[in-house]
């Protein structure tokens, strides 16, 4: 290393740099926690020489091993650094860059933006002028990416298509143990698993595993023995499974592969669980929450700022394009005006460079659109958070109708039929605009709360208590459709489960400068809440709450608008109180 140390601060030769960063990933002569320290070395000494497209092809391996870590946060601050070096030297890490950030976003819970950046990846990379080879084995990276996205999200046809074209396409480039194609063969064990073909997905993991030992990829082995390991457990052989992944455990302790380190101790937790082996599940599952909060803490605004810093780097790009085509129309307006004295030969070079600055400008506002139509494709994941409704809240209303039609109640039918269809055009019309007043998110709340109690009958009663003026609700402003997330959780959540009166209360009050929105339940708390949800085969996740907070978050960062919230666990009777607290 100390030789390796000496070569490359003595370099300067641009193709040296180059080479390296096409070859250090599959390079044998090195293990992965030296292959990190030349990293280091080539992004200090690029940036001393000053070469950029080098520097960011290293500083984009970089982001690939915080990826692996699980430190998504920093992974895609780099991304966002280098993607717009990529764009103006159109180097192959531009689909690089989109297929790490889709697969991390998609893994924080937003797949279907991760399957837009992954196609995009696959559409940019057959237009770069280089050796098929290379073009080749970035879309078999992109295909298993995009296909591992969609297995995730349990669309198994398309994560089958994608992962077996990822694989024929590897075995066709004839690259035995490449990343792209070991990666290829454990998904398709992982996907023989999903479709609970559990020899085969045992036997292609082992493929897998065998390929990697190769150019010794740690982390691909760890998912190896993870998957492995899955199929014992499947298969009731459990003294194998322990053994695979405690071979796991070892690895990614070792290389601190922090998202596969939680993922394991999780499913540790759950086979001594399963086993009755009260005492290591408890100790397993207490070193899986650890670890697993500060994963959240470290990646929990890592999409968002990426996706903020995205729509900034547009309208960065858009100004200077507007700015460009300013400059073009003034100096096509100069050229113009000397087509009066000009003689026939003036004239038709005036001709020419008219039409060569129609041109231009045509081109500039192709531009512009297509950089407006990205941005505005960002913008809308960001508008995303603010216009969820639950699915089963409207299949639950129906139903409730459809009981009153059976009982021959039109009246009410009728009645919550409207109601129904008057939240509903609410839901819709509020969640274009960014704020509305006091007074009508309170109105949106009650008709929400009129058709769940259809729903529950005279078992819940709820009460809205605003001790606010007629006059200051009118006039205060909040973000739209704010208390239906935090209202729904507390019915579906806390109610739902409790036998006999179940009770919401809704208080709104002034303290000094701050407006106090209080949500109350009368429901089990959330402690006995999580443990009725761990039992369940598949774990209900509160998307609304998880997207409020998100979307808490990015009103603060753009507009100022500091909204604080308190979650009290009541003991004395059980429930809970959440309680917002908003600047007026």
């Amino acid at each position: 290393m100390d030789s390796m140390n000496q070569v490359i601060f003595n370099q300067t030769d641009s193709t040296f740099f180059a080479n390296w960063a096409y070859t250090i990933v599959d390079d044998t002569n090195f293990n992965p926690d030296e292959k990190r320290q030349l990293i280091e070395w080539f992004i200090i000494r690029t940036t001393d020489l000053n070469q950029e497209e080098s520097y960011a092809h290293f500083r984009f391996r970089k982001s690939i091993q915080k990826t692996i870590e699980g430190n998504y946060k920093e992974a895609l601050e780099i991304i966002d650094e280098i993607l717009p070096i990529a764009k103006r030297y159109h180097s192959l890490i531009e689909p690089g860059c989109y297929n790490s950030a889709g697969g991390m976003i998609a893994l924080q819970g937003e797949p279907e933006l991760g399957i837009i950046y992954l196609k995009k990846a696959i559409e940019l990379t057959p237009t770069y002028h280089l050796p098929q080879s290379k073009i080749d084995r970035a879309l078999v990276n992109h295909y298993t990416t995009l296909g591992n996205i969609y297995s995730n999200d349990t669309q198994l046809d398309s994560a089958e298509k994608y992962v077996r074209k990822s694989y024929m396409m590897a075995k066709q480039i004839g690259i035995y143990g490449t990343k792209e194609r070991c990666f290829g063969v454990i998904n398709l064990g992982k996907l023989f698993y999903l479709k609970n073909e559990i020899d085969s997905s045992i036997a292609y993991c082992k493929k897998g595993l065998q390929e990697t030992q190769i150019r010794h990829y740690e982390d691909l082995k760890c998912f190896a023995l993870m998957r492995i390991a899955d199929g014992f457990s499947k298969l009731g052989k459990y003294d194998s499974s322990f053994h695979y992944y405690h071979l796991a455990l070892d690895k990614v302790k070792k290389h601190k592969l922090q998202r596969l380190h939680v993922n394991i101790l999780y499913k540790l937790a759950h086979l001594h669980k399963k086993l009755e082996r009260y005492e290591k599940s408890t100790i397993y599952f207490e070193e899986y929450s650890k670890l697993n909060q500060e994963q959240h803490k470290l990646n929990k605004t890592a999409t968002s700022n990426h996706l903020i810093n995205r729509t900034k780097e547009q309208e960065k790009t858009q100004a200077k394009l507007e700015l460009h085509q300013i400059k073009v129309e003034e100096q096509l307006k100069r050229q113009q005006l000397q087509i009066g004295i000009l003689t026939l030969l003036a004239l038709v070079i005036i001709l020419g460079l008219f039409l060569y600055f129609w041109y231009q400008r045509k081109e500039l506002t192709q531009q512009l659109r297509e950089q407006k139509i990205e941005k505005e494709l960002i913008a809308s994941q960001i508008r995303a958070v603010n216009s969820q409704m639950n699915p089963h809240f409207v299949f639950n209303a129906l139903n409730s109708v459809q009981d009153l039609i059976i009982q021959k109640d039109i009246r009410n039918s009728n009645i919550y039929l409207g109601k129904f269809a008057e939240l509903m055009r609410k839901t819709l019309e509020y969640s274009q605009v960014d704020t509305i007043s006091l007074h009508k998110e309170l109105e949106t709340t009650e008709l929400y709360l009129e058709l769940e109690k259809l729903r529950f009958g005279d078992d819940f009663e709820y009460t809205i208590n605003n001790l606010l003026s007629k006059e200051d609700s009118d006039e205060i402003m909040i973000p739209s459709l704010l208390l239906q997330p935090y209202t729904e959780n507390a019915i579906k959540h806390g109610l739902l489960h409790k036998k006999g009166s179940k009770n919401l209360k809704i208080e709104v009050k002034r303290q000094d400068s701050i407006i106090l929105l209080s949500i109350e339940d009368n429901g089990i708390g959330r402690q006995k809440s999580t443990e009725i949800n761990s039992r369940r085969k598949n774990k209900p996740s509160s998307f609304a709450m998880q997207a409020n907070e998100n979307r808490l978050e990015l009103i603060k960062e753009s507009s100022g608008l500091d909204i604080h919230l308190n979650i009290e666990d009541l003991t004395e009777p059980t429930g809970t109180k959440i309680v917002l607290k908003i600047p007026s």
